[in-house]
Order: structure tokens, then sequence, then C-alpha cells
């Protein structure tokens, strides 16, 4: 593999690597992480954009989160004002199912509370990062940009976030940190010229190299990095030392993957065993050893590759209906049966390509 230069920047806790998926965001499949948006990049912190300006007669958010944001419990706030939890899980929907346009954000809480200004949908998976900003990408124009609710284009509506690395091409993946916003450090992005494994940090002209044929899948808040190969090869990289990962040799696939708080990393995924239902696994960034805590409690649901996991370890995931039906959005966790957190039936936003937002 290519060395791990850190260059002197501070790291933290980053997580959340995309995949550009060309075009339609509905890749939804059975196995594995989705052929298109698994998260988006902050940029935000060290060299990031301002935050945009608020919606007309809209409240100026706080530069500093209130309590109760960001401790791992989700508190979601109200969408409307720009205010988004990364321990929460939001939906993005839309109110025309099969058109584009009209994409809403909403929290199952409050399914009729719907941040609009989606004129177009996210080329990648936005991401909430520390300061409550959400964060997209877009193909056409290509970039990143900080989201704000309102009823324009969200590319005009929204600040853009410089990538200079990337000034003709399409971004191909990107880390969110935690900490941009709120004087944490910035993430990294890889361009469409790129080779695979080289990545460039927003905070400095600085490159990283993990390797030809692997990717990043997140970085704790000490600066580890859990990076996996092509083969399935887990492991550990820091300052340019690798460690391989234990425990997580007999997979079939992952199905979400985020920092632990305190350090470390969450894995979903599922064994190379039947009936392969998806369990979650706690990785030590010191020793590298991958604990099996065991099965999701799955009752038979088929959840797509739409996914995401919770500061708790609990999975959320869109579950597939019987054709017809309408698709729900189900919370799995180990020793408890699943709960629909968001079903479509009678609900006048539908849950389009199923676009699950959260944190790192």
């Amino acid at each position: 593999m290519g060395s791990m230069s850190h260059c002197g920047s501070r790291m933290a806790t980053l997580c959340c690597i995309v995949a550009a998926c060309g075009g339609a965001i509905d890749t939804r499949t059975e196995e594995g992480l989705p052929a298109g948006p698994v998260g988006i990049a902050d940029p935000g912190a060290g060299g990031g954009a301002p935050a945009p300006k608020p919606p007309t007669g809209a409240e100026e958010p706080p530069s500093v989160a209130p309590a109760g944001f960001g401790d791992g419990v989700c508190t979601p706030g109200d969408v409307t004002r720009g205010l988004y939890d990364p321990d929460c899980v939001y939906i993005l929907g839309t109110t025309t199912p099969g058109l584009v346009g009209n994409e809403v954000l909403f929290h199952p809480d409050a399914p009729t509370r719907l941040a609009s200004g989606w004129k177009r949908p996210p080329h990648l998976r936005p991401l909430v990062r520390g300061d409550r900003k959400i964060l997209f990408a877009l193909v056409a124009p290509p970039g990143i940009f900080v989201y704000a609710p309102k009823e324009q284009s969200p590319y005009a509506n929204s600040t853009p976030v410089p990538i200079p690395a990337c000034p003709a091409s399409t971004f191909l993946e990107l880390v969110l940190s935690p900490g941009s916003g709120v004087g944490g450090p910035a993430g990294y992005y890889r361009c469409g010229e790129s080779t695979a494994g080289l990545y460039h940090d927003f905070g400095s002209s600085n490159v990283v190299d993990v390797g030809g044929d692997r990717r990043v899948l997140a970085l704790d808040e000490s600066g580890v990095a859990l990076v996996r190969s092509t083969s399935g090869a887990t492991s550990l990289v820091a300052a340019g030392v690798e460690q391989p990962v234990t425990g997580l040799e007999a997979l079939s696939s992952l199905v979400a993957v985020r920092s632990r708080r305190g350090g470390g990393f969450l894995v979903a995924a599922r064994p190379d065993a039947l009936p392969r239902d998806p369990h979650l696994y706690e990785v030590d960034a010191i020793t590298g050893a991958a604990t099996d805590r065991g099965g999701y409690q799955m009752e038979g649901a088929r959840i797509t590759s739409v996914a995401v996991l919770e500061p708790s370890g609990a999975l959320q995931a869109v579950v597939l209906s019987p054709p017809l039906g309408e698709d729900r959005v189900v919370r799995f966790r180990l020793d408890t049966p699943p709960e629909t957190q968001f079903d479509e039936t009678n609900q006048k936003v539908k849950l389009g390509a199923g676009v699950l937002v959260t944190g790192p």
C-alpha cells in the first residue's frame, strides 16, 4: 500500500464514506452497501465554507450546538429552521413519487414538518455535521454544498464548499468529520481522476494514500482509519502504521459503518453464513479486534442497502414491502423486535429513493 501521511494535520473523529452514483439515486439492493450513495463529506472546519444565510424570517441558528445535540441521543429539532442533530436519522423523501424535484427532509417523529428546497435530488447521501448543518453533493454543477431549507434549487440556495483538487471532475468519495463547523478538523475527498486509495485533505493540500485497491470506511476521533480492500481485508491505519483487523474476515457484505463514541468503530455486516442476517461488530481502534455483539432481530425483514447506524448501534433501514405495497423505515436492535419508524401508507410524503440522513 502507499504510505498514509497526515503531513502534520491534526485528525479527529472522521467518518462516513461515499461513492458517486452516476446519476440515479434509487440504487437500492438487498446485499451490502449501495452502488450509489452511502455518505457525504464534511469539509467544514479547517478552511471550509461559511454557514449559509438562514431563510428570510428564520432565526439564525446558534453557532454552538445547544445541549442535546451530538450527545449520542437523538434530539430532532425543527427541520424547517435548519436544525439537525447528527445523532438522529432523518428521511429525504418526496411529495411526487417517480418525479425529480419536490424532495423534502423530515424526521419520522414529525412527518408533516417538511424541509423543502431540494429542487434536485442530491448526488450523494447528505450527512449532518457537528454544527448541525447538512452537507450534500450535486453532479451538475459538481460540488459539495451546505444545505439551507428554501424554495430554491439547492445549488443556488446553499453555500458551496471548495474542493480545489477536483477543478473539472466529479469527485468520487468524501469523508465527513463530525467536529467540522465546531472547531474540529476537516475531512477527505477523492477526485474522479485520482487513483483509487488517493485522498485529498480538505484543510490543506496534503495527499493521503491508503493503497490502490482500498477505501476508507471511517476514521475515529483519534485519527485511526478503518480501511477495507476489494478482497475484503480490513485494516486499521494510523500515521503510516497498518494493523490487520481480526474478526471481520468471514463477512458476506457490509451494511453500514459508523465511528464509535470514545474511539473505534461500529460495523453492521452480514456474516458469510446462513441466514446472513446483519450482525453488529465493535472494532477496537487500539487492538484491531472486532467483537461480534450479536445479530439484529430481523424477523424476516428484507432490508435494502439504504441503511445507517445510530450511535447506540441500532440499525435503521428501508424495508421492502410486497409488490404494490408501501415501503417502511424500520429500526432494528439486538435485544428487541423491529420497530417501524416511518410507514408511508396514508402519508403525503413518500420514501421515493429512501435516503436516510444522519451524522458519522
